[in-house]
């Protein structure tokens, strides 16, 4: 059983086609983050000659094809959706997705939003696109939010950001293309789609940092551990040699599958008072029954975690990556995927304010840098990359007159999974 929210869609119109393939972090188009921008070199066909995924990639065999419509032998059986694809949908009924009855073509430049939590998609002006979503339950998760539509495509200078409590799944019966970007990061003060999900961080989440005692009686906070889901967070450090212990990271997910869906799992906060931990990534399933082409952007890197503004406390554990899940006929992947870890955020002494960790990175070489050098209190980690494990905080900067608060660990990798037909 599945709750649907139906209202017409609304199609975009006037919008011009940047061609470009020039996407920029710094304010260019509209879409600026925060983060580093995309250099054309990452994301051009051209320049690329092989596919970037920055993750645990895990069962890229070819998916099983689709049961026969009348699987009950009855002859006027009606199709659904999931007997038009080619493959089985996962996580869900071949019925649960209502029909398509239009695209959905984002070409505006600047950033739409389609908050989860209202089921609503707003775009650059403000302007609210009315959708059908259906809202169905999953195993051991939380519910899917699944738009359909014939074809879906997000242009270059364009991004859309998912946002809210539960996984989000875009099916196209058609094509799909990503030129832009399309991200399920924390954005506003909002977890990306899916992220931190109490049922499925229960050992994944970094553990908070405490307050220690060092061996001249001094007290300073620990730093909070970063957050696991594809490979396990690191350890938020403890303030001294003196007996105290580390805040452990989260731990690598025991099925990583990707069913059901989830997103990442959020970094500790920091001992005394701490840094916030950072959330992890959103959760993303695109499904298209002919041919997914990815010439932009794909994240659901996890968030840093925060520096402090208390005295001798410590930083955040960073959050880590979320999860991708891709289905369909053929997959033409020229851009990035990316389930970076954030960084952990450094530990204070005193009373200056200390640097947060990095997010996340939106590539696949460079690592979220650690919080340091705000004060003597211990760095951050930095956070994973797939061809680094996250780092672990390090220990304040003891002296005969002061205990500090320690860095707070960075966070691990999250999870792709990509099946085609072809």
């Amino acid at each position: 059983m599945f709750k649907r929210l139906s209202l017409a869609m609304l199609l975009t119109a006037g919008c011009t086609f940047d061609s470009s393939n020039q996407l920029s972090g710094d304010g260019g188009g509209g879409v600026s983050d925060g983060q580093p921008g995309i250099d054309a070199s990452e994301i051009d066909a051209a320049t690329i000659d092989a596919a970037i995924v920055d993750a645990a990639i895990v069962d890229a065999t070819p998916v099983d094809a689709a049961p026969d419509a009348n699987v009950d032998g009855a002859p006027d059986a009606t199709p659904c959706v999931g007997d038009v694809m080619g493959f089985d949908l996962l996580n869900m009924d071949r019925c649960d997705p209502s029909d398509p009855i239009t695209d959905l073509i984002l070409t505006e430049g600047g950033n739409y939003v389609f908050d989860g939590d209202n089921t609503t998609l707003t775009d650059p002006n403000s302007v609210v696109i009315p959708l059908i979503v259906d809202v169905v339950p999953q195993v051991g998760g939380e519910d899917l939010l699944i738009i359909t539509i014939t074809n879906f495509e997000i242009a270059a200078g364009t991004r859309l950001r998912l946002l809210g409590a539960r996984p989000v799944v875009i099916i196209s019966t058609s094509d799909m293309s990503i030129s832009g970007r399309l991200q399920a990061t924390r954005f506003g003060g909002t977890t990306g789609a899916g992220g931190n999900t109490d049922v499925n961080c229960s050992t994944g989440a970094g553990t908070d940092g405490a307050i220690q005692t060092d061996i001249n009686g001094r007290t300073a906070g620990s730093g909070g551990g970063g957050g696991g889901f594809g490979t396990a967070g690191g350890f938020g450090a403890r303030v001294v040699t003196s007996g105290d212990v580390n805040s452990p990271g989260g731990t690598l997910a025991a099925v990583q599958t990707l069913e059901p869906l989830r997103g990442g799992c959020p970094g500790g906060r920091g001992g005394g008072d701490g840094g916030a931990g950072g959330d992890g990534g959103g959760a993303i399933h695109l499904a298209a029954a002919g041919t997914i082409t990815i010439s932009g952007l794909v994240s659901v890197s996890g968030a840093g975690g925060r520096g402090v503004n208390g005295i001798n406390s410590g930083g955040g554990g960073g959050g880590s990556g979320g999860a991708v899940l891709i289905q369909a006929g053929t997959l033409v992947n020229n851009g990035i995927i990316t389930t970076n870890g954030g960084a952990g955020g450094e530990g204070s002494s005193g009373i200056t304010a200390t640097t947060n960790g990095e997010n996340g990175s939106i590539n696949t070489n460079n690592a979220a840098n650690g919080g340091s050098g705000a004060s003597n209190g211990g760095n951050g980690g930095d956070g994973a990359t797939i061809n680094d494990d996250a780092g672990d905080g390090t220990e304040g900067n003891a002296s005969i007159a002061f205990a500090r608060g320690s860095g707070g660990g960075g966070a691990g990798i999250g999870i792709v999974r990509i099946e085609t037909v072809n």
